[in-house]
């Protein structure tokens, strides 16, 4: 059974790994702009690294959590009409 503290550790790093995935799709965007930048590849070769990194941390915590993306609810089509 997890402890109060893991629960807010995982639920910190959930954060922390939805950031970085965003981090990285700007930095695929920003690498199909610009293909041979060299700091933007080493950029996105960083968050790509430390998403790796923070996908250990969480799963050293819990094994059985597994990274989800975080999704925006836009609410239901009768509430956009």
């Amino acid at each position: 059974m997890l402890i109060v503290n893991d629960v807010q550790d995982i639920d910190y790093l959930q954060g922390r790994i939805d950031k970085v995935k965003w981090f990285i799709q700007m930095g695929e965007q920003a690498l199909k702009k610009t293909p041979t930048d060299r700091a933007v590849l080493i950029s996105h070769r960083c968050m790509q690294l430390h998403l790796q990194n923070l996908e250990l941390e969480i799963q050293s915590l819990c094994p059985v959590v597994q990274p989800q993306p975080q999704t925006l609810s836009l609410g239901s089509m009768s509430e956009v009409a």
